[in-house]
């Protein structure tokens, strides 16, 4: 049996009965439950209660921890493990998934979630119309981060030693087709880089910003973090320490990059840090620069990335070129890098990339015409030699 003992703070003491130990006395196991203060009086009250029944679940030798059902189990792995384990929109991203996923696999009890159950679920997503957004089937890639999610949280079941193994991993996935990424030609990035340097109408942060991003191909939000004291001008060298990211609930903020590969030290051409001299100049005139960041608007807040699509936009319109969004430069930079012959591990290293299979996978494409290029070289070789 399970009750409670509030706290003048607010907090609440759980308390479970498990019976008397060898000399008749009551075993008592007791927790403390912390109501979030960012949720109302009656959401604090189911989860208290959902707490209680998950505790003495725990507790309690006649009813198996593992016949807890799912949703209470990661409900709990939402509320206590994942805040401190991982980054604040994928925390987001995968309460945003239980709104599919609960009423699924949500009653199922730990120890009867198997592959199969999981596997249904995984089917269900690929059918089409089960997007109600679209009208068809999720992509295969979303249908993946669903599964990540899933293996996430039983992954912890099994660290827990609830469940001896974490059904997912006898999941088939969809496989991701990686399509070419569609970048500018050389010709059309020269066109575009002479239009930022001579259109009077191109304010220093757009073009700082957009050399930059040709140059180093940073993540947007990698960008939208940088600061002055990672711009090293005698060395020529940009460091990734920060990015700016933003869920609605919270609204702008910064996090860590997006994998531990991604905080590196990138060296740069000195063009990059003419173009961002003359931006820090002007924040110095327009009294921006105390903010610390590179790229703010004009009250010295972080530049908006929907801000810099929207003026991409319009820029491509005015000067007939094609508009294939900002990640396009990230794009463009990697495959300049694979043309030129530079090996996978120094690309994946300039991208922030967490394995070098990434990085393959992604530009897959540039990397085979290299290896053309490379071999037509070889054979033209051979032949001059003969």
């Amino acid at each position: 049996m399970a009750w409670t003992k509030p706290y003048k703070n607010g907090n609440v003491r759980i308390c479970v009965s498990d019976g008397l130990d060898a000399n008749g006395k009551q075993i008592v196991h007791a927790k403390t439950w912390h109501p979030d203060p960012n949720k109302t009086k009656a959401q604090n009250e189911k989860d208290l209660q959902r707490e209680k029944v998950l505790f003495e679940s725990q507790c309690k030798g006649k009813t198996p921890v593992k016949n807890v059902k799912f949703q209470a189990f990661c409900e709990t792995y939402l509320h206590e493990i994942a805040p401190i384990k991982l980054k604040t929109r994928t925390v987001k991203s995968y309460r945003d998934f239980t709104k599919r996923i609960f009423p699924a696999l949500g009653h199922v009890p730990l120890g009867k979630l198997t592959a199969r159950k999981i596997q249904q679920f995984v089917t269900a997503m690929a059918q089409p119309g089960a997007n109600p957004r679209t009208g068809e089937a999720f992509t295969n890639k979303t249908i993946r981060n669903y599964i990540s999610f899933l293996s996430e949280v039983l992954s912890y079941a099994v660290q827990q030693g609830i469940i001896q193994s974490n059904p997912c991993d006898s999941v088939i996935k969809p496989k991701i087709k990686q399509s070419e990424k569609k970048i500018y030609t050389q010709d059309e990035m020269q066109r575009f880089l002479s239009a930022l340097d001579t259109d009077p109408k191109v304010s220093a942060k757009y073009r700082a910003f957009f050399y930059v991003a040709v140059y180093t191909g940073f993540r947007s939000g990698e960008m939208l973090g940088l600061r002055w004291c990672d711009v090293d001008y005698a060395r020529h060298l940009i460091s990734v320490e920060q990015a700016l990211s933003y869920t609605p609930e919270t609204g702008k903020f910064f996090d860590d990059p997006k994998t531990d590969q991604s905080k590196r030290t990138v060296m740069c051409s000195e063009d990059v840090f003419t173009v961002l001299s003359v931006l820090e100049a002007e924040q110095e005139r327009k009294g921006t620069r105390e903010a610390g960041l590179v790229f703010v608007n004009d009250l010295g807040e972080p530049l908006q990335a929907t801000a810099i699509n929207n003026w991409l936009k319009r820029f491509c319109e005015r000067y007939d070129l094609p508009y294939y969004g900002v990640h396009m430069f990230r794009h463009f930079h990697a495959t300049v890098l694979a043309m030129a012959g530079i090996d996978p591990k120094t690309i994946s290293l300039q991208l922030g990339h967490s394995q070098v299979s990434t990085t393959m996978n992604i530009y897959a494409h540039a990397f085979s015409r290299a290896q053309m290029v490379s071999s037509q070289f070889a054979k033209e070789l051979g032949h001059k030699l003969s």
